[in-house]
């Protein structure tokens, strides 16, 4: 009850502070903690990079990775439409379980619609194709990606 009240007055401008140690909040697990504990616990652990893009590791076990892929692909006739060879966006590290990643287009020569692979989601990968009306026809292109996955690496 002390707590609330803290809160309450701290909400209603009577200049309480609050300590973390006194917020609950939910982890990655569902488990209530302090906010102090799980910020604690959420530092950076390891960063880098490598050819296939960038990387964050908390030592709460998130791992932000990110990057730009460059694909040359080769549109041909896919479900009344032109759809491209299949692209697989390589993460930099592997996550510890399959995790999907966003994407968006860094760069093309024509509007495209980027669909996900449900059974392309892996540790360490992501496939995409890319898909263009008919009217553009068939034939070659360059596509660069940009994506970032969020999972957890332990």
């Amino acid at each position: 009850m002390r707590l609330l009240m803290k809160v309450l007055k701290n909400l209603f401008g009577n200049n309480t502070k609050i300590n973390a140690n006194d917020i609950a909040i939910r982890n990655i697990e569902d488990k209530a903690v302090t906010l102090d504990n799980f910020l604690n616990n959420a530092t950076i652990y390891e960063s880098g990079s490598n050819s296939n893009g960038s990387w964050i590791k908390y030592t709460n076990g998130i791992l932000i990775q990110w990057g730009k892929q460059q694909f040359s692909v080769n549109f041909v006739d896919f479900w009344g439409y032109k759809g491209s060879n299949i692209m697989r966006i390589q993460y930099p590290i592997k996550f510890i379980e399959n995790t999907s990643c966003c994407v968006t287009l860094a760069a093309s020569t024509e509007c495209w619609l980027l669909t996900d692979y449900e059974e392309g989601t892996t540790v360490q990968s992501q496939q995409f194709r890319a898909i263009r009306p008919n009217g553009l026809g068939d034939g070659n292109a360059t596509i660069i990606l940009n994506y970032q996955a969020i999972g957890r690496w332990k």
